[in-house]
């Protein structure tokens, strides 16, 4: 954010930076990233401290401590989200843009289209980057978009969900379609995966038939980590056998579940054989991906009994010696205190 910009490296051009800022007149406006609540702010009660997340998270210095509850600078904030990722209670939440100048503009697009003579818009939620690029090419190369299709931009569309398209079918419009870009879905894994980092967390990564692009994700963000930080488990991992070698040798723990079981999973009951155990992790992923005998039922937690049971069967090892070294690994994983098991 800002007028000017000039590289720290180089004293002539912050130089005329500072010059040139001298020069500006005017008011400056800044987006307000984050909204807070006090009221509800875990940070202290009765001069007893409480939660420091947003404290500990804050890369710009832009949160203090005052009294009870911390304080957030919106001229220091820089809009990275961070605190409102780690907040237990809900106090600081994510606010831009601001629901209320959101729902504002779908209003007034609505009655304006409908003022003009239109029946029922459609509104086509769309990026500032792909989206507006590929809405431009339409018109330039082609017939552009239907008379009856109002684009809408916002900054990142994956913060457009459910209690906005129902905000905009309620002020008049008729249909809602968001367009995705080819990074759509990843910006915000990759900002949790910077969390992550940041607070020398593991992570839970669910893969669906993404596996190129969640690989690609993670060697980036595996690099960056030192020798020694977990880094986390590939839940219900449903890639082949290439997939689970990179990821294993990553440092990654690889997750099975109830489909372990299912007749039909020769593929992963093949995999299972080879891949080290103190790198399994056995899963429950309740209420679904119930195991047999009781697939088609409620999953429940205590039914990783028979995931592990499989497991144990098709490693040709004791039920015990995969129980005790899986419970091992997800202690390791998640930083629980405990004393190994013998």
């Amino acid at each position: 954010e800002g007028y000017l910009r000039a590289d720290p490296g180089d004293p002539a051009a912050v130089g005329r930076a500072v010059f040139d800022a001298a020069q500006l007149v005017g008011v400056f406006e800044k987006p307000i990233y984050v909204r807070f609540d006090p009221l509800i702010c875990a940070h202290s009660r009765a001069s007893q401290q409480g939660c420091s997340r947003c404290l500990d998270i804050c890369p710009t210095g832009a949160i203090t401590t005052a009294g009870d509850h911390v304080s957030i600078d919106a001229d220091i904030c820089a809009g990275c989200g961070g605190c409102a990722a780690v907040c237990p209670s809900g106090a600081a939440s994510y606010d831009n843009p601001e629901v209320g100048f959101l729902f504002r503009r779908l209003t007034t697009l609505a009655e304006t289209y409908r003022k003009a003579g239109g029946g029922a818009p459609r509104l086509l939620v769309h990026d500032g980057g792909t989206g507006a690029e590929m809405i431009a090419l339409s018109a330039r190369y082609g017939a552009g978009l239907p008379a009856d299709v109002i684009p809408f931009e916002v900054e990142n569309v994956e913060g457009f969900g459910h209690a906005e398209m129902l905000a905009a079918l309620g002020v008049g419009f008729a249909e809602v379609a968001v367009m995705c870009g080819p990074r759509t879905e990843m910006t915000v894994p990759e900002a949790q995966l910077a969390l992550a980092a940041e607070l020398a967390l593991p992570v839970v990564i669910h893969d669906r038939e993404a596996h190129g692009p969640v690989l690609a994700t993670l060697r980036d963000w595996a690099a960056t980590l030192p020798d020694e930080a977990q880094r986390g488990v590939l839940h219900c991992f449903s890639g082949d056998s290439a997939m689970a070698a990179e990821a294993l040798e990553m440092g990654f723990y690889l997750g099975v579940d109830g489909p372990l079981t299912f007749k039909n999973a020769r593929a992963l009951q093949a995999m299972v054989v080879d891949w080290p155990l103190d790198r399994i992790l056995i899963e429950t992923d309740a209420p679904y991906l119930t195991p047999h005998p009781f697939r088609g039922k409620r999953n429940e937690p205590s039914y990783v009994r028979y995931v592990a049971e499989q497991l144990a069967e098709l490693r040709q090892e004791s039920f015990e010696a995969v129980a005790r070294r899986t419970t091992d690994n997800a202690r390791t994983l998640f930083q629980l205190e405990y004393e190994p098991t013998q």
